[in-house]
């Protein structure tokens, strides 16, 4: 996405940006015995003079601004610690929002501003859940692509192994070979979408006495595609659904912070990669257009085996 890195300006950091800079990415350190979280909140809100910010909040260690600089929108998180603020700034092109705004709430919660040392992180689970979407009848199956990192095996529950096609903007496509029956979910159209959604998983067996039942949770899409719920275990890669029975995306195992009560939260692929992933690699997206219909049977469980 943005290959090219060198310094940051001011030498605090490092700067990426794509072939012809329409997205970039800046991270940041801001060190000094006077510095404050809330002073460099108000810094990033108004600097530089081309900056207009349309949204700013600041919760306990951590703050996000948002809005246009120039040409561009751009996303700011960053953290304050022991008189330190580290954070992470992502700029692109207008034209690109519908694709970036959920890019910029992933890669800046990701982000890790103080890290822990490597002992003290958790390994992945040996046998891991998730849920996969049925998205085209032939076998075609799509994830979170984290849920399906470094699996010896994947399997999809009721139907045997999967073949996993590539991994790319968050996306995992799975192929079932001599699937029949399966149901696929149509896409929504690239836009707006709508702020109330349903979420439809399959729940870790630990959480549904070892069954492997299809359960939904009520959400809301707020700023950049974030999902104002924290959805349980094995859901990641569940179906983000609309009134009309159409996909939205899917739910990223990413979790993040969002503004309001309760503040975490999911991130969300949206609709729109899962067809740019589809069509590269030749499945056609929305193929079986149906009814809207409760999508339970297009949204099955996904093992994954680690060594």
């Amino acid at each position: 996405m943005a290959p090219k890195a060198s310094p940051a300006p001011g030498g605090n950091g490092t700067h990426w940006q794509s072939g012809k800079g329409e997205v970039q990415v800046d991270t940041f350190r801001i060190s000094g015995p006077d510095v404050t979280l809330a002073q460099i909140f108000e810094q990033q809100k108004k600097e530089p003079k081309n900056r207009r910010a349309d949204y700013a909040v600041m919760r306990g260690d951590f703050f996000v601004v948002s809005g246009l600089q120039g040409l561009k929108k751009f996303y700011v998180r960053a953290h304050g610690k022991d008189r330190e603020v580290r954070g992470m700034a992502v700029f692109y092109d207008q034209s690109l929002e519908v694709t970036m705004d959920p890019v910029a709430v992933a890669m800046s919660s990701a982000l890790v501003p103080f890290p822990e040392t490597v002992a003290g992180l958790a390994p992945r689970r040996r046998v891991e859940y998730a849920s996969a979407v049925v998205v085209g009848p032939g076998g075609d199956l799509v994830t979170d692509a984290r849920a399906v990192d470094q699996c010896r095996s994947v399997q999809v529950a009721g139907h045997g192994y999967a073949e996993l096609r590539a991994t790319e903007g968050g996306v995992a496509l799975l192929h079932l070979y001599g699937a029949h029956g399966l149901v696929p979910v149509p896409l929504a159209a690239s836009g707006g979408g709508p702020t109330d959604v349903t979420l439809f998983g399959v729940a870790d067996p630990e959480r549904q006495a070892g069954a492997g039942a299809v359960s939904t949770m009520s959400a809301r899409v707020g700023p950049g595609g974030t999902l104002a719920t924290v959805p349980p275990p094995g859901f990641p890669g569940a179906a983000v659904v609309e009134g009309s029975g159409k996909l939205v995306g899917i739910v990223a195992s990413a979790p993040v912070q969002v503004a309001g009560p309760g503040a975490a939260g999911a991130a969300m692929v949206p609709a729109e990669t899962i067809r740019r992933v589809l069509a590269a690699h030749g499945v056609e997206a929305g193929a079986s257009a149906r009814p809207a219909a409760e999508p339970n049977a297009s949204v099955l469980r996904v093992i994954c085996v680690r060594d």
